[in-house]
């Protein structure tokens, strides 16, 4: 099936979030802004969720955020929330 037979109205969603970031039909990134929570004091941070930097706790300095040369690797016991726009 070529993309010239689709209509945006018949594509599916889950294929279409499955497909690499420039393949759709709606070009969107794959990163996001989030919320992480430090696992001893309690404190929320903004992080970049392809971070290329360490991140760390404003209040008590422990590390929260590795990266890992895609995705950044949150630290065991902390939470985030993805923000949405």
């Amino acid at each position: 099936m070529s993309i010239l037979n689709q209509t945006i109205s018949n594509q599916n969603q889950e294929i279409e979030k499955t497909k690499h970031k420039s393949k759709r039909i709606i070009p969107s990134p794959d990163s996001f802004f989030m919320d992480v929570k430090c696992p001893d004091c309690q404190t929320i941070s903004i992080v970049f969720s392809h971070s290329q930097t360490i991140v760390t706790c404003r209040s008590c300095k422990k590390i929260i955020c590795k990266p890992s040369g895609g995705k950044a690797k949150l630290v065991e016991g902390t939470l985030y929330i993805k923000k949405i726009k």
